[in-house]
């Protein structure tokens, strides 16, 4: 038996589609054009809207709130019709990210243009905040064609050819840029000038003696271990200019901690700052490294302060 949920006193609705769980406030929102309209005037706040593909036909959208938990919806095929299917995530304080689909309730199928202009207004955004795609071409013109502004790309380059790379980053002009890379999968060539973009964050799933400090990104983390002796050089390399625009680096090393210090740190004056170990460029700029134990590697965080010292 169903709720007449719309027959509630203005009040007692208000305070239950304020307290709704956040998927069931997605299924009320496309009810009705009615129900989509008492739903945006609650102003729900979210920290970013996130569009994601991994093939042209699997575009899933979904809302992300401050508490790094998620309500979206993906296609889905029931009975042989389209459907959309909620799904629901959440990140972990370690970064781990875990997804569930709930097969027990669908929505109507409304489009990708159209599923993706309901959660813009849904939840008072003007952009689609983010985007990670995998194949880039194809999904990057359909997005392209629905003239939906972009705040940040991200494209993982795996399996890629750099003609395609380069076609889907001039396709999709957004505001800020990210990719996921192997640097063996292009010529050097080709990577310096993809690194070399004004790029918003980068991810090595490999890289090269060379990766680090040819790219111009505010953040870099790598997927993989890196030696000691390569880090101890790009911090030199950095103290003395290099790297202008990064903020922030996150890597590991395969040593004991103590080992690990020695290494990375060898002959460059450090100071010690409550937990981290501060170094300083030669412009002046601080930045601030932390080291952890992680499984058997050294986790290392390098923050660099916006403000010249």
């Amino acid at each position: 038996m169903s709720f007449p949920i719309l027959l509630l006193p203005p009040k007692a609705l208000q305070n239950v589609l304020r307290n709704m769980e956040s998927m069931d406030f997605v299924f009320f929102s496309f009810a009705s054009k009615k129900c989509l309209d008492l739903a945006v005037s609650q102003n729900i706040k979210i920290s970013h809207l996130h569009l994601t593909s991994e093939r042209i036909d699997h575009i899933e959208i979904a809302a992300v709130f401050e508490d790094n938990t998620s309500a979206g919806l993906i296609p889905w095929r029931e009975a042989n019709q389209p459907v959309l299917l909620p799904i629901l995530g959440i990140r972990y304080p370690d970064g781990q990210y875990m997804q569930s689909l709930d097969m027990r309730r669908t929505v109507r199928w409304v489009g990708h243009k159209a599923l993706i202009e309901h959660f813009i207004v849904l939840f008072h955004r003007s952009k689609i905040d983010r985007i990670s795609l995998r194949r880039a071409v194809l999904d990057s013109e359909q997005l392209a064609n629905m003239h939906i502004p972009i705040g940040e790309f991200r494209l993982c380059t795996d399996g890629l050819l750099y003609d395609e790379v380069i076609r889907s980053i001039s396709i999709l002009k957004s505001e800020k840029l990210h990719i996921t890379c192997n640097h063996n999968s292009f010529e050097d060539r080709q990577m310096h000038e993809l690194l070399g973009r004004n790029l918003t964050g980068v991810e090595f799933s490999k890289m090269e003696k060379s990766s680090l400090w040819m790219t111009n990104a505010t953040h870099i983390r790598t997927l993989v271990c890196i030696k000691s002796h390569l880090l101890n050089e790009f911090l030199k390399h950095w103290i003395q200019g290099s790297n202008p625009r990064m903020k922030y680096l996150q890597t590991s090393v395969q040593l004991e901690m103590e080992e690990c210090k020695s290494k990375i740190f060898q002959g460059i004056n450090v100071s010690i700052e409550e937990d981290a170990i501060m170094i300083k460029s030669l412009r002046g700029t601080l930045a601030r490294i932390t080291l952890k134990v992680v499984r058997q590697e050294v986790s290392i965080r390098m923050v660099v302060q916006t403000t010249p010292f």
